[in-house]
């Protein structure tokens, strides 16, 4: 922020559609990180559950990497495919949008001090 004189500086805020933008960007990067974090369960033989860990987190024992191999390829696109919508949503829209800037003028230091 750089002001024109010692009494005023430059303000720069988002404007109402950068606002908008990152909001509507916010329910994207959610369900990224609930892709990723969440442990996931799948249905084996239609009867019994089996936990998979989760994409963060997988489990290590061959077996199980063995039932979960295709279920974490799933999961992880999804996560990935989320999380490049909501960045891309967030950044076209403050690039299209962009900042305001408006002049401000300082408080006065010497009424400020008293």
């Amino acid at each position: 922020m750089t002001g024109t004189d010692a009494n005023s500086r430059m303000v720069r805020t988002l404007t109402t559609g950068s606002k908008v933008c990152l909001l509507l960007a916010i329910p994207f990067l959610v369900a990224a990180a609930y892709f990723y974090f969440t442990p996931i369960v799948v249905q084996l033989g239609g009867t019994s559950l089996f936990s998979c860990g989760s994409r963060f987190n997988p489990p290590t024992d061959a077996f199980d990497l063995s039932q979960c191999t295709d279920v974490y390829a799933v999961y992880g696109a999804r996560s990935g495919s989320c999380l490049a919508v909501g960045l891309m949503i967030a950044a076209v829209g403050v690039g299209l949008f962009g900042f305001s800037t408006r002049a401000d003028e300082r408080a006065d230091s010497v009424s400020s001090t008293s």
